[in-house]
C-alpha cells in the first residue's frame, strides 16, 4: 500500500472511532430458574421458614386434604362443576384463598411499575358466595390490614374490587368500603373462603415490599392449617377436562373404533419366511443385463458384440485389415459366401430393431448365418 493511502486509511479509522460513544445499559430480564416458572416461590419458601409445609403445583389434579390452605387463581375455576367441588371441600374444613388477578406470567411495565389491566372471566365460585365485582381501581397507595397477630400495610396494583353488599357472612375485610373490598374472608361450614383482589403481595417481585410478607403469613392464621399448596397456573387443559367429564362415552367410542378396525381391515396373510439371497449363474447376470438394455431402448448394445465377433472372424479368415460395419467390400464378400441378398446383409450389419422383437430375432439369425458361412 502506498504511504499516502496508508495515511488516509489511518485518518479515516481515527475519525470513525472518535464518533463512537460507549454507553452501558441495564435490561431487566426477570427471574431465572424455578422462580421464573413459579411466581409464588418466595411465598412458598417463606411459609417453609416458619415451619409450615408448603408446596406448589402447576394444576390441581386431586383435592388436597382438609388441613390445607389452597391458594388458587380464579382463572382455574371457571366451570360450575369445579366451583361446586371446591365449595364442598371448603365446607369440609379446607381454606381456599381465591386470587382474582395477578397469577399469570404478566408483563412488568418499566414506567410506573404497574401490571397491565386484567381481563375478566367467569367466576362461578364468587357467585356461589354472593360476591360481585366492584370498581376497577389503580391503588397507588397502600392499604392497612389487621389480621390476627399481624398488621401493617399492603399494596395492590390495578385490580377489580369486590362488592359484598349481598352477603352478611364476611368476618374479615380489607378495603375502602363493602362495595370496593380488596380482601374478604368468609367462614363457610367447617372451612374458610378468602378472596383477594390481586396476588401481587404474594408474588416473588413484591414479597419484600411493604408488609407483604406479614400479610402472606396472616392468611395462614385465618384458619388452622398444616400445609399450604400453591396452584400457579390454569386448570386442566381441554383434553384433560374432556377426559375428566366424559371418560365413559370416550371409552365406549374407543371400543367401537377398535371393533370396527378389527372387522374392516383386510388380513395380510401369514408371514413369509425371509428371502435368502443365493448366488446366481453367470448366464443369469447376462440375461438380466440384456433385459435391462432392451427395456431402456438400447438394442444396438446387444447387436454390437455379435457384429464385432463377425468382423473379427472375417479378419481371421481372409487375413485382411479389420473393417467397419459399413464396409461395402465386407458386405459383398458376406453376400457371396452366405448366399443372402446384399440388402439383407446390409441390414444385418447396420439395421436397428427399434424394440421390435421379431426384427431383432431376424437380425441375430442373419448375423449367425453370415458367421457360419465364413
Amino acid at each position: 500500500m502506498k504511504p499516502f493511502s496508508l495515511v488516509l486509511v489511518s485518518l479515516l479509522c481515527l475519525t470513525l472511532t472518535s464518533c463512537l460513544e460507549k454507553r452501558k445499559e441495564t435490561t431487566e430480564i426477570g427471574y431465572t430458574g424455578e422462580a421464573r416458572r413459579n411466581a409464588f416461590l418466595a411465598s412458598e419458601q417463606l411459609y417453609q421458614s416458619y415451619g409450615v409445609e408448603a408446596s406448589s403445583s402447576l394444576h390441581l389434579d386431586e383435592m388436597p386434604w382438609d388441613g390445607t390452605m389452597l391458594i388458587m387463581p380464579g382463572q382455574a375455576i371457571t366451570t360450575p362443576s369445579r366451583a361446586r367441588q371446591l365449595k364442598t371441600w371448603v365446607e369440609n374444613g379446607g381454606h381456599l384463598v381465591y386470587l382474582l388477578h395477578g397469577t399469570g406470567m404478566m408483563r412488568w411495565e418499566s414506567e410506573g411499575g404497574q401490571y397491565e389491566e386484567p381481563d375478566l372471566v367467569d367466576h362461578p365460585l364468587l357467585d356461589a358466595y354472593g360476591i360481585r365485582f366492584g370498581e376497577l381501581t389503580d391503588n397507588e397507595s397502600t392499604t392497612s390490614f389487621d389480621l390476627g397477630n399481624y398488621s401493617g400495610r399492603v399494596l395492590f396494583p390495578i385490580s377489580n374490587t369486590f362488592d359484598v353488599t349481598d352477603t352478611d357472612d364476611v368476618d374479615h375485610f380489607m378495603g375502602k368500603d363493602v362495595e370496593n373490598a380488596l380482601m374478604v374472608s368468609i367462614d363457610s361450614g367447617n372451612g374458610r373462603f378468602t378472596a383477594l383482589a390481586s396476588a401481587f403481595p404474594m408474588r416473588n417481585r413484591a414479597i419484600a415490599q411493604e408488609d407483604h410478607a406479614a400479610f402472606t403469613l396472616a392468611l395462614s392464621e385465618l384458619h388452622e392449617c398444616y400445609e399450604v399448596l400453591f396452584v400457579y397456573a390454569s386448570d386442566l387443559s381441554f383434553w384433560g377436562m374432556l377426559w375428566e367429564a366424559g371418560w365413559m362415552p370416550l371409552l365406549s367410542l374407543l371400543t367401537l373404533l377398535l371393533f370396527w378396525l378389527w372387522k374392516s381391515l383386510p388380513s395380510f396373510g401369514p408371514r413369509l419366511p425371509p428371502a435368502t439371497a443365493l448366488p446366481r449363474h453367470f448366464s443369469d447376470h447376462l440375461g438380466m443385463t440384456a433385459q435391462f438394455l432392451w427395456r431402456h431402448s438400447a438394442p444396438n448394445s446387444l447387436l454390437a458384440p455379435v457384429r464385432r465377433r463377425l468382423v473379427k472372424h472375417y479378419q481371421s479368415s481372409t487375413g485382411r485389415a479389420l473393417p467397419g460395419f459399413n464396409d461395402p467390400e465386407l458386405h459383398a464378400y458376406l453376400a457371396e459366401r452366405s448366399g443372402l441378398a446384399l440388402d439383407r446383409v446390409h441390414e444385418a450389419m447396420l439395421g436397428e430393431p427399434k424394440k421390435d422383437a421379431n426384427q431383432f430375432t431376424r437380425l441375430i439369425q442373419d448375423i449367425t448365418l453370415l458367421e457360419t458361412s465364413l
